[in-house]
């Protein structure tokens, strides 16, 4: 989707994402591995501002060589990042998560343009609350509010890692003794369409708390 925004008297067209997923187009002449992924800066913070972003994309063309020049950017409600190519693969971050993000690359090997996921909402870990201390128990139920379910949920601790493809909102799971952060982290992505046959662009949103278990 594409929203019009009307600066005085002119009308000018900006590639603004507004919220859903879209394969976009290309060449089908570059492989792409695109990661955005949004780290908290605070345990079960609910604010965008409290988000640092990064972005890391891989090309590779027809021979499976990295691409390592042209132009590489995603585009948000907060405007365009351009990345950078830095040992093997293409970076940038972002001080606020916009959730939705569009992908464009322009290189000699061809292009991908217009593909666009719509990320996580930001969630609530409900339990346990952040600071919480109790005592050792099998399992403890972790369990969060989102609005919008995502692709895939990932719960990971230091002494267990569990993923599901369905975002239910709760999931038991066993903790050892001592202070432990637990993060419950979301994604959301898609195939390009426009890029070669195993290309994929991934939106990843993680929020945390630190529980004491004895």
């Amino acid at each position: 989707m594409r929203q019009l925004l009307i600066l005085g008297a002119m009308a000018v067209v900006a590639c603004v994402p507004t919220g859903g997923n879209d394969p976009g187009s290309g060449t089908g002449t570059i492989g792409v591995s695109a990661h955005i992924a949004a780290t908290p800066k605070l345990p079960d913070t609910q604010r965008a501002a409290d988000f640092d972003v990064t972005f890391e994309v891989s090309l590779t063309d027809a021979d499976d060589r990295p691409i390592d020049s042209g132009s590489v950017s995603f585009t948000s409600f907060s405007g365009r990042t351009d990345l950078t190519f830095e040992n093997l693969a293409w970076f940038g971050s972002a001080a606020i998560y916009d959730q939705t993000y569009t992908l464009d690359v322009v290189a000699a090997e061809g292009s991908v343009s217009g593909v666009m996921v719509d990320g996580p909402d930001i969630h609530h870990i409900t339990s346990p609350i952040n600071g919480s201390v109790f005592p050792l128990q099998s399992p403890l139920t972790v369990s969060w509010d989102r609005n919008e379910p995502a692709q895939e949920v990932e719960i990971t601790s230091t002494s267990f890692m569990e993923t599901a493809d369905h975002d239910d909102g709760t999931i038991a799971v066993d903790l050892s003794v001592g202070t432990c952060s637990i993060e419950v982290s979301r994604a959301n992505r898609v195939a390009p369409r426009g890029a070669m046959e195993g290309s994929m662009m991934e939106v990843r949103l993680d929020n945390w708390v630190d529980v004491m278990v004895h």
